[in-house]
């Protein structure tokens, strides 16, 4: 039989932790930091872009960080181009929520946005 007491528990007492809160340790920790750094900046962009761009950031997805650079994808060279008039707004907002600067640009793709 499994005993799962051992568990660790949210701050707040019961319940998952927020995979945002999980990352900072798993940084310290991963044999691939700069992977895990991506997925830590892709995890937090569709909260904060939602919060500047408002409903475009639905048909916007995060989906790389190479160098410092985000990648975000966008239906329409028109959504690019609001991304991308955002885009100081945007990095800022990342960073702050992360609580490091990890993302230094933003270059938005044409395509579909993909789960």
């Amino acid at each position: 039989m499994s005993n799962f007491s051992s568990r660790r528990k949210s701050p707040s007492g019961g319940g998952f932790v927020k995979i945002e809160r999980l990352l900072p340790k798993a940084l310290e920790r991963s044999g691939d930091p700069e992977a895990l750094k991506a997925a830590w900046v892709i995890e937090v962009w569709d909260k904060v872009a939602l919060k500047i761009l408002g409903e475009i950031a639905k048909e916007t997805k995060a989906f790389q960080l190479c160098s410092g650079t985000l990648y975000v994808r966008v239906p329409s060279p028109t959504w690019a181009q609001e991304v991308q008039l955002h885009a100081s707004q945007l990095i800022e907002a990342v960073n702050k929520k992360i609580g490091k600067t990890l993302v230094t640009g933003i270059w938005t793709r044409l395509g579909r946005k993909r789960n």
